[in-house]
């Protein structure tokens, strides 16, 4: 729940706050204080729902974002290293996504993620399926609302299988997702979701 243009940011610059914040909070001595201190309870009138994230977009060049993705690589770095401590195997997966039917939630302008996926969307049209999935992938990574699995985030987790693929599998489920019967390509829309 933590990180760029979520409803924890306070100290989200911090990993190792978060992790102690974390760690405390799932202590019950925590738990009873704040029950005792009445702080478990959200008061009326302050949850706004979607509309606190779309008045918090996160785009691509957001300073934020790098935030995001250097604490992904390190928390899932650290459990790689953990599994691989214990000698255990690990099943790792990519993440994919809606790209045909899930169009970009927030555009920073008409000519940002909106264009790329309309410019999907005239590509898919044509039959050129590769350069409509291109386009697509292009408006989910500049959607201002972080809410499906980036290339980034997929990158990462690519890196990280390869680099410690002595116990760890990858599944890559955004190309499974992504290929057709035969050479071809598709785009994942809301058939495969």
């Amino acid at each position: 729940p933590y990180g760029a243009g979520s409803l924890y940011t306070g100290f989200g610059d911090n990993l190792s706050f978060l992790r102690l914040s974390n760690s405390l909070k799932s202590l019950r001595l925590y738990q009873m204080l704040v029950m005792l201190a009445g702080r478990h309870k959200v008061a009326a009138g302050t949850w706004k729902g979607m509309d606190f994230y779309l008045e918090n977009a996160v785009y691509e060049d957001d300073d934020r974002l790098q935030t995001v993705y250097r604490h992904f690589e390190q928390n899932l770095s650290d459990m790689l290293s953990a599994a691989d401590d214990q000698d255990c195997q690990v099943l790792l997966s990519t993440v994919a996504v809606n790209l045909l039917d899930c169009p970009p939630f927030i555009s920073k302008d008409d000519r940002h993620a909106n264009a790329s996926y309309q410019k999907g969307i005239v590509r898919q049209g044509r039959g050129e399926i590769e350069g409509a999935l291109a386009a697509f992938k292009e408006a989910r990574d500049l959607d201002g609302l972080r809410m499906r699995t980036d290339s980034q985030l997929n990158g990462i987790i690519r890196r990280l299988a390869s680099e410690q693929s002595a116990h760890v599998t990858l599944v890559d489920s955004e190309k499974v997702f992504e290929q057709s019967v035969g050479d071809g390509f598709k785009i994942p829309g809301d058939a495969e979701f």
